[in-house]
């Protein structure tokens, strides 16, 4: 039987899709992921309650796993013919993998799922950083990486971890 999704995450992916499929993905902004993500899954002061996260929590792991594939199948595109190594697409994807890190804390099997979108985010930001000492940017690059580690993925080790790496 095939799964009913019924998250918020993927009523919003699958409204949007005939807009994707009209005017053809090749056509749309690499951070267009990273928004609707930050739309569904928004960023809050520290402190507030964020109520549409709270909400999402409750998708079944099911729900959670297929709205990760769904979002990795993206990224995959974007990275790879679509790469956008300007800062706020950097900062977008970033701060949408830290929101999915919420999204998914609770739950060990969809945690697993995001493991490969965690491997794409870690080789976009090598990628950009590459690009960024190859434009003699590597200053700036290594500080918004460590930015990214400090701020964004206070809480995530692993990620933080394998950022200061990066321009270690």
């Amino acid at each position: 039987m095939a799964l009913s999704n019924n998250s918020i995450l993927h009523d919003v992916f699958k409204k949007l899709s005939p807009i994707i499929d009209e005017i053809e993905i090749e056509s749309i902004s690499s951070d267009f992921v990273w928004s609707i993500i930050l739309g569904v899954l928004p960023l809050t002061p520290e402190g507030e309650r964020n109520k549409l996260l709270e909400i999402s929590l409750k998708d079944t792991t099911a729900e959670k796993i297929d709205n990760i594939e769904m979002i990795t199948h993206y990224a995959e595109y974007f990275i790879k013919w679509k790469p956008d190594y300007r800062y706020p697409n950097v900062e977008s994807f970033s701060q949408a993998l830290g929101q999915l890190i919420k999204y998914v804390s609770t739950d060990p099997p969809a945690e697993k799922q995001l493991d490969r979108l965690k491997d794409l985010y870690i080789s976009f930001i090598t990628d950009y950083y590459i690009d960024s000492i190859k434009a003699g940017r590597s200053v700036s690059a290594a500080k918004n990486a460590s930015f990214l580690a400090e701020k964004i993925f206070t809480d995530n080790m692993e990620i933080k971890a394998r950022l200061n790496e990066i321009i270690s």
